[in-house]
């Protein structure tokens, strides 16, 4: 079936403008969100395979795989001359609160009318420890609000004193105020986000969104275009909820674009499930037909269903 131009040209201006995920972020959305800690461990050459896919080349693939394993995001497992891998425990933990927020993200609007403030002061010579503190405090959805303090909707103060904590910062506050009680004068908390690339990150990922529908639908995909597809699709939804700590809505612009956004995102990848599941099938049970069945089951999961998807550790040996 021939694909309608205007579907072809839409999904070539979307795919030109989202670059395609490095290999490491692609095995932390495999990973930790389509598979949810599979708990198996997974065979490399499967691994390789896959990524093969997503035009990453083999060299590219195992380096990418050994270099997580070094750095504790993955565990390796030797089996005579076979290599395995599977996500750690540490990793599981650390992004889960992360992963958490993505796949709960904008399924409503349940902003308290709080904000939480972070105001710190880190001298110079510690510049280091500030970098990676500010790191931290945009991974955790604050931005910058005045000099030396940060702010973010809702209440939020767990996360970010854990890791006030884990960075030694010797001065800093955290606290929660009702948006009703700030005194504001010139500068209003929305300020502290550029809302303009949120908003053309949201245009984009629905255009992204609906042309992959419109190739469902057309049935001119095949399971292994269906798994690289989607799993991009997922990466670059995981690009937008970072530029985005589900700013209240009620505060937003007329037409903010999240909900629409975000309904596209749950249709398109809902709806390239079944051929993705077939193609991480094809290629795990060519290693083990158990772990084909199991990793595809966990594929086809729908997004709204990841969330309560954990599956115990060990379930499948390969």
């Amino acid at each position: 079936m021939v694909m309608p131009k205007k579907v072809q040209n839409e999904l070539a201006r979307v795919t030109e403008a989202e670059p395609g995920p490095f290999a490491r972020d692609l095995m932390v959305t495999l990973f930790g969100f389509v598979w949810r800690n599979p708990g198996a461990f997974l065979p490399s050459a499967a691994l390789v395979e896959l990524m093969a896919g997503f035009e990453v080349g083999p060299a590219n693939a195992r380096a990418t795989l050994s270099r997580m394993a070094r750095d504790g995001i993955l565990e390796l497992r030797r089996t005579g001359r076979h290599t395995l891998y599977r996500i750690s425990d540490e990793t599981v933990t650390r992004v889960e609160s992360g992963t958490k927020r993505v796949l709960s993200f904008g399924a409503s609007d349940s902003w308290d009318g709080n904000w939480t403030m972070v105001a710190f002061s880190i001298p110079e010579e510690h510049r280091e420890i500030r970098a990676a503190f500010r790191t931290q405090l945009r991974f955790e959805g604050f931005a910058p609000y005045y000099d030396g303090m940060w702010i973010t909707p809702g209440c939020r103060t767990e996360g970010i004193l854990g890791q006030i904590r884990a960075l030694n910062v010797d001065h800093a506050a955290v606290f929660t105020v009702p948006h009703a009680d700030i005194e504001i004068i010139g500068r209003q908390p929305l300020d502290a986000w550029d809302l303009d690339p949120v908003r053309e990150r949201y245009v984009d990922l629905k255009e992204r969104s609906d042309a992959l529908h419109e190739l469902s639908m057309q049935g001119d995909m095949n399971p292994a275009s269906a798994l690289r597809r989607r799993t991009e699709l997922l990466i670059s939804f995981r690009r937008t909820v970072r530029m985005d700590p589900e700013l209240p809505l009620r505060m937003m612009p007329s037409g903010w674009p999240r909900p629409i956004a975000r309904d596209a995102f749950m249709q398109a990848f809902d709806e390239l499930a079944v051929l993705a599941a077939i193609r991480v099938r094809q290629v795990f049970s060519r290693y083990d037909p158990e772990l084909g069945e199991h990793m595809a089951a966990l594929t086809e999961v729908p997004f709204a269903e990841l969330g309560r998807t954990n599956p115990a550790r060990e379930t499948v040996s390969a």
